[in-house]
């Protein structure tokens, strides 16, 4: 804890000092990035980015990686200390220890200590490298220890080394070979001893033994490439380089703002720029030949230090403070003026122009006015007219500046002088827009009804306002007129040009090659000659303000979107200069090119940026896989783009998230993504996630970026995956299914078969069933006895002499032999015929019956359509009541049979007054058993076998013995329903 405490004492110490405030100065434009936006903490000691394209931000509550518009906080357990001191991506691995000197790293996503052993459990870590053999090498307070990996994978301690008491804390440095050196520095030695510590023989070399470096009792070391690094003395107060084996003193001269000067920080970007952070408050940078990159005032002079400088991939510079958080530069070559950090009078500009001695003159807001000199002093304009200055035009041969408003138009004689000298023009023009200085000198102004000549001698009355004016020669002027087009003026000649355009003209302007450009709101610029549209690049950017051509015949175009270059001489490549370039907003009202340098006015502050340095395009743009998501598991992709994941079948919802590192205009960022295997056109959204439900196979994700600009990032992101088959949607599970299949089809197949012949078994049973039970019905009908009656009634009736009578009743008697041998071969009998028949026998029963029994048969209602019914079921019913339950009637005998049609089934009733079933049982009991009627037992077995027939269903009798109130037989009834049968 001790040790913890000291170097966090040691470190504040020596990074943070008070210093002087400092007013009146213009800043670069940046994007400042605190707490709000999501940072842990305004405290900022370190940054580095990886291979990705991540920034990785060490903060005074621990660690943050940053894609430009998320942050993402890692944290660790075993964390003694939320201050992260330093970072570094070494060979691909994020390194970093905090203020208590612990040693992290990040893999697969996640924050791991590095205490290998437990042999870093006391040690303060202050200083961390990995050389190329991947060893880790570690100094602190008297210590240097070296950590291999071995054959296992695991971390071992290769070499410790004690540093004596006699030498200060150690300091890495990489050579060209890669090779890594250990400074150390002798205490109470003679100043400026340096050594080199051979940590595997426990030697030391004296470095540059014939020179002595004064003050370097303490210094920090700041590697910037192989075998270069920056050191700083904190007792001397001078910087040195390290370069080719040699220490020389870099010579940065810093402005004696504040005459304590204390350096802390020191950084050489990319662009071989040197920074160096001092107590003078902000930073100061230097160009590669040591020329102060701004001359006049430092960066962020109100910021009490600046931590950690780091330039990224995209050319950003990154400059950490101790409280305020982090300040993203675009471009270090572009800076603007504001009301917060000037005595600019308002942030709106409209307009720029050059005044003498290349003073830049800026038209405002509130009718302000605001003068820059060369010399960087700037002064307001005593003048307030208007609510905006809309256009300026500065003649340099009477030094007279003209100035157009929304309430008129005036000119300032000797606008330098205090006060300049005013002439009004507001009874000229009541709203001017636009001015132009045409052939010997002579003002234009485009106001709310035409054009007019600042002497009054010419006006065109157009009823409309003009934005835009342009003298191609002293004889012919170009005016852009709102809603009608352009009209020109030459030889005392007023017409209009035949090229078809009515969108508002905003400015125009002319090249060499005769090309006529013009900047509209809602076309863009247009190259035209005659009525011909030769050039519109840039299609997607409609909304223009002006164009200036300038001396390599290049169009600078003020545009709602930056501004954009479009360069000579095919007009057909072009630039666009935004934010992401350094301008402080893309809505730019006007511009002005001064040799390297270009003015922009824009709604947010005055831009001026050097214009040599190459602008950043989509190539920059970088999107990161971030996860690969099923239904139930995620898989992190960073870092691993190259992998095929294998994904079980029921991980088939998937869901792909990933993210543009954009540290500009993020917000802006769009996507274009294809899913091959899947689909095959390319799709476009502003979402960071995309979903599918996907079938077993292979697919690969393919996605790019597109910038605000709207160009595509040539740099595609993939992600390759599979969905493995279920069982069951395999080959093999699916011909062994097909041959299941085929066994099982084969089988019932079989058994239908079996089936079939056992049906037509039982269905040859069944007839030869059903045509036992018809001859055994045809034998009840024409049972011995029946027929004996018969012909003894017969032979009754030719004794008596009758007959006529016998001759009736023979022929009654063969009409029902007949009958019943032609029905018996029939399945379905018409119910007339059936009726007919019953007839029949009803008449040769009652021939033996005589008075005896009476018999009623009605038909109701069931000839009235053509009905079919089984032939021989109701005659053996008529003949059991004649011989069981009329017989023993000595008179009164009543047999009723009727028919009835309900809905579609055929009610047959057979009703008796008979002495019953139980009464005939017994007095036919004597009788021999082959004179008993087996009948109505047929008929029941010719129902229940016609119940399993297809061709009659639903048959069935139904038998109730009849009694009076006192249980005394009086009678039999039958009752058969037959479901209607239709031929």
């Amino acid at each position: 804890m001790y040790k913890a405490s000291a170097y966090r004492w040691f470190f504040i110490t020596t990074l943070f000092v008070l210093t002087t405030t400092w007013v009146d100065a213009q800043e670069p434009s940046y994007k400042q990035i605190t707490t709000r936006d999501g940072l842990p903490s305004n405290t900022i000691y370190s940054m580095c980015q990886d291979k990705e394209g991540y920034m990785w931000i060490g903060t005074g509550n621990g660690l943050t990686r940053y894609d430009g518009s998320t942050f993402k906080k890692y944290k660790h357990p075993k964390f003694r200390d939320q201050d992260i001191l330093v970072i570094n991506n070494f060979y691909d691995r994020v390194w970093l220890f905090n203020m208590a000197g612990q040693v992290f790293f990040v893999e697969n996503d996640s924050l791991h200590l590095f205490n290998p052993a437990n042999l870093l459990t006391n040690k303060t870590v202050i200083q961390l490298v990995i050389d190329k053999q991947g060893r880790v090498w570690l100094g602190g307070r008297k210590f240097v220890m070296v950590f291999s990996i071995n054959a296992a994978g695991q971390y071992i301690l290769e070499k410790g080394h004690l540093i004596s008491p006699g030498f200060n804390d150690p300091h890495f440095l990489i050579d060209e070979q890669e090779e890594v050196y250990v400074f150390i520095v002798k205490h109470n030695a003679t100043p400026g001893k340096m050594y080199k510590l051979d940590v595997f023989s426990d030697s030391y070399h004296r470095i540059l033994p014939n020179k002595e470096l004064s003050g370097f009792e303490q210094f920090r070391a700041f590697q910037f490439d192989k075998g270069k690094a920056m050191l700083i003395s904190t007792t001397s107060n001078t910087i040195y380089l390290w370069e080719n084996n040699k220490m020389n003193t870099l010579s940065l001269t810093i402005p004696d703002v504040n005459k304590k000067k204390i350096y802390h920080t020191v950084y050489r970007d990319k662009d071989l720029n040197y920074w160096v952070t001092s107590n003078n408050g902000g930073v100061w940078g230097f160009t590669p030949s040591k020329e102060p990159i701004n001359p006049h005032r430092p960066y962020f002079p109100n910021e009490r230090l600046i931590s950690k400088i780091y330039q990224d991939n995209e050319g950003n510079h990154w400059f950490g403070t101790l409280g305020g958080g982090i300040y993203l530069v675009p471009n270090i070559h572009s800076q603007f003026y504001s009301p917060q950090n000037s005595d600019i009078p308002v942030r709106q500009a409209f307009s720029i122009e050059e005044g003498k001695n290349g003073d830049i003159i800026i038209g405002m807001a509130k009718g302000r006015t605001w003068v820059i000199q060369k010399s960087g002093e700037h002064f307001n304009l005593p003048v307030e007219k208007g609510s905006e200055i809309n256009d300026l035009c500065y003649v340099e041969e009477t030094d007279i500046l003209y100035c157009s408003s929304n309430t008129g138009a005036y000119e300032l004689v000797n606008y330098s002088g205090n006060p300049p000298i005013i002439t009004d023009r507001e009874r000229v023009v009541s709203s001017s827009k636009e001015l132009r200085r045409g052939y010997n000198n002579e003002i234009w102004m485009g106001h709310r009804e035409g054009v007019v000549s600042w002497d009054k001698k010419i006006k065109f009355d157009f009823e409309n306002r003009c934005y835009a004016i342009y003298q191609e020669s002293p004889t012919k002027i170009w005016m852009g007129i709102l809603n009608k087009g352009l009209f020109i003026y030459e030889k005392d000649s007023l017409w209009q040009h035949p090229f078809p355009i009515t969108t508002l003209i905003k400015d125009i302007n002319k090249t060499k090659d005769g090309t006529m450009w013009l900047a509209t709101n809602g076309k863009g610029i247009i190259g035209f000659q005659d009525t011909s549209i030769l050039y519109q690049p840039a299609p997607d950017i409609t909304s223009t303000e002006e164009i200036i051509v300038d001396e390599a015949e290049n169009l600078w175009v003020a545009t709602n979107l930056g501004v954009l270059k479009v360069l000579a001489p095919n007009y057909n490549t072009w630039e666009l200069v935004d934010m992401h370039d350094g301008l402080v907003d893309n809505q730019v009202s006007s511009i002005y090119k001064q040799g390297d340098t270009l003015w922009a006015a824009t709604y947010q502050g005055l831009n001026f940026m050097n214009i040599q340095r190459n602008f950043t395009d989509s190539n920059h743009l970088t999107v990161v896989i971030e996860a690969l998501k099923g239904m139930d598991s995620t898989y992190s992709l960073t870092g691993k783009q190259e992998e095929v994941f294998e994904l079980p079948y029921w991980e088939n919802q998937i869901n792909i998230s990933y993210s543009a590192i954009a540290f500009i205009g993020h917000e802006n960022v769009s996507y274009s993504y294809s899913l091959e295997g899947y689909e095959k056109e390319w799709f476009t959204t502003s979402s960071k996630t995309v979903n599918y439900q996907l079938s077993p196979g292979n697919y690969v994700f393919r996605i790019r970026g597109i910038n605000p600009d709207g160009l595509v990032s040539n740099k595609e992101q993939r992600v390759r995956f599979r969905i493995k088959a279920a069982i069951w949607q395999t080959a093999w599970f699916k011909g062994l299914l097909l041959l299941l299949a085929g066994a099982l089809m084969y089988a019932l197949f079989q058994y239908r078969l079996r089936t079939i012949k056992q049906q037509e078994v039982a269905k040859t049973a069944l007839n030869k069933r059903l045509a036992d039970l018809k001859m055994q019905a045809l034998y009840a009908q024409m049972n011995p006895h029946f027929v004996f009656n018969c012909l003894n009634a017969l032979q009754s009736m030719i004794h008596t002499n009758q007959q006529t009578k016998a001759s009736k009743y023979i022929s009654s008697f063969s009409k029902l032999v007949r009958s019943i041998f032609e029905n018996s071969k029939q399945s379905l009998l018409p119910l007339e015929d059936e009726i007919e028949f019953l007839h029949l026998y009803i008449d040769l029963e009652l021939l033996r019956f005589g008075e005896k029994v009476s018999v009623d048969v009605d038909v109701g209602n069931t000839l009235e359509e053509d009905v079919f019914i089984p032939p021989l079921i109701i005659q053996p019913i008529l003949e059991n009541a004649f011989r069981h339950g009329l017989l023993h009637k000595k008179e009164g005998g009543k047999l009723k049979v009727s028919f009835e049609l309900k809905k579609e089934v055929l009610v047959c009733i057979v009703e008796d007054n008979g002495v019953g079933r139980k009464k005939a049982k017994e007095m036919g009991s004597w009788r021999p058993t082959e004179y008993q009627s087996s009948g109505l037992d047929i008929t029941q077995q010719r129902i229940d076998l016609l119940q399993t027939n297809t061709q009659v269903e639903n048959v069935k009798m139904e038998i109730i013995d009849l009694e009076d109130d006192d249980g005394v037989c009086q009678g039999t009834k039958v009752k058969i329903l037959i479901p209607v049968l239709r031929e």
